[in-house]
């Protein structure tokens, strides 16, 4: 008796340290804690003998999640997981888990709420599988954001939350609430793009729940994460990988290229696109992006745009509408055009009117006879147009460069090329819808 009482009392202490406290339950749910903590005394004394305690308790390593758990759940599917309000079912799924499946499902079951749908229209009633046409999720109390390449094209950009069992209450299925949005700004550059919600809308302030951001500068190849969106329109779907690398280059839109984007293994599908990399905490390091595939589905190799450059450029078209970038105020040739001439560098098409290119005498291609080459720019070396793109990545509207080109000879029948210097300070160049030519998830 003596020991079984010691147990016991080993055991209340721990229940202290497990249990939520009834002051973190919604007030319309409270329940007395001493009610909880007895009830959960008298299992231990049932079942001391055995040991059966993981049905009721979370695992010590998954204390950390308990509240992110809490929130998602609600007091009723909290005390449900946890077997004190549930039933054999819930009571053997949770039973069944092990310390980092449980991370993981409490992770979702957090993440969840704050991953929408993308869709064209406001008809929710009935929505149709594959209506979704991408995903997105909360970035404050009134905007979400998802990629570029998926409302590009929309009349009427809508979102769709899905509301669970779980936050219904009385419901014995999911529900869909879709509110209107509008454009804020959109970037196909980095493809990203921001919407603002409408939040007169009722109960749309409820449903806004932003996801904590981390940072992308501080990665590692091998880190877990884990996927969230609507592959093929098969909404709040998880999947589960490892950072396969970082640093990767991809094609952007309007011919400049996406630098630091992260690798990942985690299956990214049709759908996909918009939706939110979590790492194992749970917080945002990166937007869900393209895929390299030969079948239009995923082959094992997907990109995410990094959370530090998502930041950034939300935070721009939040405050001023678009991305700004230093630009040239030039459009380049095919690089196998240079290449085949011989002249190497990015050879000029089209010099904008008015913009810093025309200022500094920068020749097009015009009536048969090739543009002005940059074969230099800043000191860098340039082999093709993604040279200048580096170049100008790393510098500010209005900031002077040097660069040298060649500009093919007044002789119309020569082949040879002179050796010009030119000096411009960079205009100021805002984003603009432009199709992207990678093919995106």
């Amino acid at each position: 008796q003596a020991d079984f009482l010691q147990q016991t009392g080993r055991f209340s202490q721990s229940v202290s340290q497990v249990m939520p406290r009834a002051s973190n339950f919604p007030a319309r749910r409270n329940v007395s804690t001493g009610i909880v903590a007895l009830f959960v005394v008298l299992v231990y004394s049932l079942h001391a003998a055995s040991g059966s305690l993981v049905a009721y308790i979370l695992p010590q390593a998954a204390q950390t999640s308990r509240n992110s758990a809490e929130a998602a759940l609600g007091r009723r599917g909290l005390l449900a997981s946890l077997g004190v309000l549930g039933t054999a079912k819930a009571d053997t799924a949770w039973a069944a888990l092990k310390a980092d499946e449980l991370r993981a499902t409490n992770l979702f079951l957090a993440s969840a709420p704050s991953v929408i749908g993308v869709q064209d229209g406001p008809d929710s009633l009935n929505l149709p599988k594959g209506s979704v046409t991408g995903t997105g999720f909360v970035w404050d109390g009134t905007h979400v954001v998802t990629n570029y390449h998926v409302i590009e094209g929309l009349k009427e950009p809508h979102i769709t939350f899905l509301k669970s069992e779980a936050e219904l209450g009385a419901s014995d299925e999911d529900q869909h609430v879709t509110v209107g949005t509008y454009v804020v700004g959109s970037d196909p550059v980095s493809d990203i793009a921001v919407l603002q919600v409408k939040t007169d809308e009722a109960g749309t302030d409820q449903l806004m729940r932003p996801l904590q951001r981390g940072v992308s500068s501080i990665l590692l190849p091998g880190q877990e994460v884990y996927a969230l969106g609507n592959p093929f329109g098969l909404e709040h779907s998880m999947s589960k990988g490892v950072i396969s690398g970082l640093a990767r280059k991809m094609e952007g839109g309007m011919g400049r290229p996406m630098y630091g984007i992260i690798q990942t293994d985690a299956s990214i599908n049709p759908g996909n696109s918009g939706g939110p990399l979590l790492d194992g905490e749970g917080k945002v390091i990166g937007m869900n992006t393209a895929i390299v595939s030969t079948t239009g589905t995923f082959g094992g190799v997907g990109f995410a745009v990094p959370i530090d450059t998502v930041a950034q450029n939300v935070n721009s078209m939040i405050a001023e509408g678009y991305v700004s970038r230093p630009t040239l105020g030039v459009e380049f040739a095919p690089d196998a055009l240079s290449s085949s001439l011989g002249a190497g560098g990015a050879m000029v098409m089209k010099v904008m009117p008015g913009g810093p290119a025309q200022r500094a005498g920068l020749r097009a291609t015009r009536r048969g006879q090739f543009g002005d080459v940059i074969v230099n720019i800043g000191g860098k070396t340039v082999s093709k147009a993604e040279d200048v793109f580096t170049v100008l990545d790393k510098q500010r509207p209005g900031d002077l460069v040097k660069m040298s080109v060649r500009r093919p000879s007044a002789d119309v029948l020569s082949d040879r090329f002179d050796e010009v210097d030119v000096t411009l300070r960079l205009g100021l160049g805002k984003s603009s819808p432009s199709r992207q030519k990678m093919m995106m998830t």
